[in-house]
């Protein structure tokens, strides 16, 4: 839902807000995490994703993990296990991850990992969120989404901040 400021971040998060979905830009799924998730959460957030990919729509998608926690090895396990079980619709309706990883160290351990198991999909690792819609927009186009393209290329995010005087 857009309002007068921009996207309003849906209520879809469990109780310790582990994550923030937008899909006011729909077909941007922009994901935000916060702290370390409970196994239980994580797999709520899992279930999440699942409902998003049997939408039965291509997609692009964002992944805000600046203020992500550490997973735990049962989390890792469940995402490669959710990763297999969905790796043909992934091929199908997912067009790119944009990962926004804030920490320089951080980012060399994910295109480390990403190196040696690379997602299905078309990704990118960038330090910014202003620096993942762009790419995202152009996933889109490039699938034949002009006008969803066009739509991301004016998030808000990529608003210039007001200056304070």
């Amino acid at each position: 839902m857009v309002g007068a400021n921009g996207p309003r971040w849906a209520d879809t998060v469990t109780p310790a807000r582990f994550f923030s979905i937008d899909d006011a830009f729909w077909p941007l799924l922009v994901i935000r995490t916060h702290g370390s998730p409970t196994d239980a959460q994580y797999q709520d957030y899992l279930d999440t994703m699942t409902r998003y990919l049997r939408r039965g729509e291509a997609y692009t998608s964002i992944i805000d993990l600046s203020h992500a926690g550490v997973s735990t090895p049962e989390q890792r396990r469940l995402l490669a296990e959710w990763c297999r079980e969905n790796d043909g619709l992934l091929r199908e309706r997912l067009l790119g991850t944009a990962f926004v990883v804030a920490s320089a160290f951080q980012r060399l351990l994910v295109n480390v990992v990403f190196h040696l198991k690379p997602p299905t999909q078309p990704h990118l690792v960038v330090s910014r969120r202003e620096l993942a819609f762009p790419w995202a927009a152009d996933r889109l186009e490039a699938a034949g989404l002009a006008g969803p393209a066009a739509r991301v290329r004016r998030h808000p995010a990529l608003r210039p901040a007001a200056s304070t005087g």
